[in-house]
């Protein structure tokens, strides 16, 4: 399986992401923000990250910009619930700046497992 990290300011989201990653044999790496995501890449080369995009510190738009320049290879989903504007506007925008696939807040484990398997090549494991 890939080793995937999971870059969210909310630590519910988080862990609910780890907990499902981790379940389907996935190796987990968690950032806060788009500034200890940058770290970890550089010491850790995740095959793809799940980025949130509306985050204090650096938010992800600019880490999908930066990261997609230093990373070429790795694969980005963006993850939004929205904010000031709605959540479909922002994915857009990500997908423009760098990301692969996008994915609305709230996301369903079946969901996120399909779109990550489909961004690696992979059959998704799914538990019902």
């Amino acid at each position: 399986m890939a080793k995937i990290l999971v870059v969210d300011d909310d630590e519910q989201v988080r862990v609910f992401l780890n907990r499902i990653l981790t379940e389907a044999g996935h190796e987990t790496l968690l950032a806060a923000n788009g500034l200890v995501a940058t770290d970890i890449c550089h010491r850790q080369s995740p095959e793809l990250m799940i980025v949130d995009l509306i985050m204090p510190t650096q938010e992800g738009l600019e880490t999908i910009q930066q990261l997609r320049r230093e990373y070429p290879d790795m694969r980005i989903l963006a993850i939004s619930g929205g904010g000031l504007s709605e959540a479909e506007s922002y994915l857009r925008i990500a997908k423009r700046l760098g990301a692969d696939d996008a994915l609305a807040k709230p996301i369903g484990s079946e969901d996120l497992l399909k779109t990550i398997g489909k961004l690696l090549g992979q059959s998704p494991v799914i538990d019902k």
